[in-house]
């Protein structure tokens, strides 16, 4: 044992391989078996934090300290995304309401762009059961309502792409 961990060794199963790894004295207070199951199996941030812990020399705690607030902030990043592509669902969809004849119709096409937010007519098609010019209309109504946004500026085969829900998902990232 390292000078300055104290804890014990114990045989523990991660994703169906077992090692002997080092139980802080910290994680001892807690049952063991506990803690290791709920990290086992598929659970990727798990195996992650087990691998992390295993293979950190010195001190460990500040490390994984470190790893649990990178783990949280992502978390709560992913949590905010989630809540702002609701309000813009909610916004698009009382938009739809507001200002279509037809609405029906428009509303199911962009449900069907919700679940994929890029999409061509006949993908729209075999999702809703609606015909080809049913779809056509009404994706040109979301372009005019400013939902969607044709990209590829083709007369066939066009690809619409929900540009709002797209902003929100590539915010912080750098591009490529």
């Amino acid at each position: 044992m390292k000078r300055g961990l104290t804890g014990q060794y114990e045989n523990v199963t991660i994703a169906g391989e077992t090692v002997r790894a080092l139980i802080p004295e910290a994680l001892l207070q807690q049952h063991v078996g506990d803690c290791m199951s709920a990290l086992d199996g598929n659970n990727r941030i798990g195996r992650l934090l087990i691998t992390f812990v295993l293979r950190t020399e010195g001190n460990w705690e500040d490390r994984l300290d470190s790893f649990v607030e990178g783990v949280e902030h992502t978390a709560n990043n992913a949590v905010e995304t989630a809540r702002r592509l609701i309000a813009l669902f909610q916004k698009d969809e009382q938009a739809i309401q507001r200002a279509q004849r037809n609405e029906s119709t428009v509303l199911r096409v962009f449900h069907a762009l919700r679940e994929r937010p890029l999409v061509t007519v006949k993908d729209v098609c075999r999702r809703t059961d609606l015909s080809f010019p049913r779809v056509a209309k009404s994706m040109e109504r979301l372009e005019q309502a400013g939902i969607v946004r044709e990209i590829t500026g083709r007369k066939r085969d066009r690809v619409f792409a929900h540009g709002a829900y797209f902003k929100i998902l590539s915010e912080g990232i750098e591009p490529v």
